[in-house]
C-alpha cells in the first residue's frame, strides 16, 4: 500500500509542476495614480475661473442703460477715413425701418443688428435712417456708409 501512495503523491507532484499558474499564484494589478485626475480637475477650475472672469468683463445693455450719464450720450460721428486708423470696419448697407427688429446694417460684408459685436468690444447700439451708433470701449461713435 505504500508503493501506491508514494505514487500517487509522486503524480500529484508532477501535475502540481506542469499545471496552469492561478489566480492567487499572479500579483495584484498596480493602482493607477490619481495625479492625471488632480491635474485635469485643476486645469478645469482655472478655465472655468477665466470665462467667469471674462463673462463679468464684458458691456451689460442693462447697466449700460441705467447709467446713462452726459458723457454716455454723446455720439461722436466719425468718418470712415479717420476710422480706418481705430477700427477696420466700413458700413455698406443700411437697411431702416420703424421697427427695430426689422433694422441691420451690412457691415464688412456681414449683416448686424442692434446688440451684435462687430469685434471684441464693439457692439453695434443703434441703426438710424443714415449711420449706424455703436460702442468702442465706452465710447460711443457713429459710422456713416
Amino acid at each position: 500500500m505504500s508503493t501506491i501512495l508514494e505514487a500517487l503523491k509522486k503524480s500529484e507532484q508532477e501535475r502540481k509542476q506542469k499545471s496552469v499558474p492561478m489566480l492567487t499564484d499572479k500579483a495584484p494589478p498596480k493602482e493607477s495614480s490619481r495625479w492625471p485626475w488632480v491635474v485635469i480637475s485643476i486645469v478645469l477650475l482655472f478655465l472655468t475661473a477665466s470665462l467667469v472672469y471674462l463673462f463679468l468683463q464684458l458691456p451689460n445693455s442693462d447697466s449700460n442703460a441705467s447709467s446713462t450719464s452726459s458723457a454716455d450720450s454723446q455720439v461722436r460721428v466719425i468718418d470712415a477715413d479717420s476710422l480706418a486708423a481705430d477700427i477696420p470696419f466700413t458700413v455698406e448697407v443700411i437697411s431702416w425701418s420703424p421697427d427695430l427688429d426689422k433694422r441691420f446694417a451690412v457691415i464688412n460684408g456681414k449683416m448686424t443688428r442692434v446688440g451684435d459685436y462687430l469685434s471684441p468690444g464693439i457692439k453695434v447700439e443703434g441703426i438710424t435712417e443714415s449711420s449706424v451708433v455703436f460702442n468702442h470701449r465706452g465710447i460711443r461713435k457713429e459710422l456713416k456708409p
